[in-house]
């Protein structure tokens, strides 16, 4: 679902999330940057990428992306069964509010 990649990260940084889809999830420049992609999965890419995301909110993006045609039926009947599953919404932003509370954005 999530469809940015990061290919390159800066010499100095240090991934700290990744999968098999994706080298670098999560990467951090110590109190300069903290940059998050979405993690594997079509529908906790976008919880994970935002946790801002409430199931509704995951649900209208599913419907849209399958009206454009960037997700197919299979695809998104799939990911409508995992849309109300538990996830780090919460302590992601946290993670995201600690860095910027403590100087580093």
């Amino acid at each position: 679902m999530h469809q940015d990649i990061v290919s390159n990260v800066p010499e100095n940084a240090k991934i700290i999330g990744s999968n098999e889809m994706c080298e670098c999830q999560v990467f951090w420049i110590p109190d300069r940057v903290l940059s998050i992609q979405g993690l594997n999965g079509w529908v906790i890419a976008l919880m994970e990428g935002h946790p801002e995301f409430n199931p509704r909110i995951v649900e209208f993006l599913l419907r849209h992306r399958y009206s454009r045609g960037t997700l197919s039926k299979d695809v998104m009947d799939e990911a409508f069964l995992h849309v109300a599953e538990e996830h780090d919404g919460i302590k992601v932003g946290g993670a995201i509010m600690n860095f910027i509370l403590a100087g580093g954005a």
